[in-house]
């Protein structure tokens, strides 16, 4: 068998189908705009919902700075609201966001001409009270966005040369599961054992899962072994 082949066959093996803590940042690092940036990291620490309707209905009266946490609804469900313990990069990366009054296209690699331009004004604080904001070429723009507006955005990110590596990855489900696996590695760093259980259950209760027998088939210490070295 050829080196090529080899290595081929090496790569084919230890292909990695989620994402490490430190390839979220790494995405999120090669991000210009904040509204792309919170996207990501809010999928991570659970907030998606149906249609990623916790996103999408998140408003800055939402976040909590003091208790570290934002109360999130689902529209399958609006009378279940729940509360996601947040880190401080996260709640400040929120805030950024909101604060965000100009969008970037294509997070910085359109050319402008004459008739397109690069940039899309956006609401600020005084106009909106949503987290994802619409452009204000839209005259609803103080109306939360659709799900097709963040679905376009991960699309988007997904292409970026930056991450070309890691392109295949980048979507919603890939990104939430990537985030129950690290939360996972934290309970094991903190409690010690193995993935059992009650650690599984744990995890689940915080990701909005019903069923942790729907998550048997990643949530396991040999995923946890192939994404982190220390586990």
């Amino acid at each position: 068998m050829g080196n090529n082949n080899m290595e081929m066959l090496v790569q084919t093996k230890k292909q990695v189908k989620f994402l490490t803590k430190a390839e979220i940042d790494v995405i999120v690092s090669h991000l210009v705009n904040k509204q792309d940036a919170i996207i990501i990291k809010l999928l991570f620490n659970s907030v998606q919902g149906t249609e990623v309707s916790e996103i999408r209905n998140l408003t800055i009266h939402d976040v909590d700075k003091l208790a570290k946490e934002v109360v999130v609804t689902d529209d399958k469900h609006p009378d279940e609201p729940r509360r996601v313990k947040l880190d401080d990069e996260t709640i400040a990366l929120i805030e950024e966001a909101y604060e965000e009054n100009e969008y970037v296209k294509k997070n910085g690699k359109m050319t402008q001409t004459k008739n397109v331009k690069t940039t899309v004004e956006m609401p600020d604080s005084r106009e909106t009270e949503f987290i994802l904001k619409t452009g204000k070429t839209n005259r609803k723009h103080a109306k939360k966005v659709s799900q097709y507006t963040i679905y376009n955005r991960i699309e988007m990110i997904r292409d970026l040369e930056s991450v070309k590596r890691i392109s295949s990855r980048i979507n919603s489900k890939t990104i939430v599961r990537s985030g129950m696996l690290y939360r996972a590695k934290q309970l094991l760093e903190k409690e010690g054992g193995t993935l059992d259980n009650p650690k599984i259950k744990k995890v689940c209760e915080e990701f909005n899962v019903k069923s942790h027998w729907a998550v048997k088939d990643f949530m396991n210490m040999e995923t946890l072994k192939e994404l982190y070295d220390d586990c």
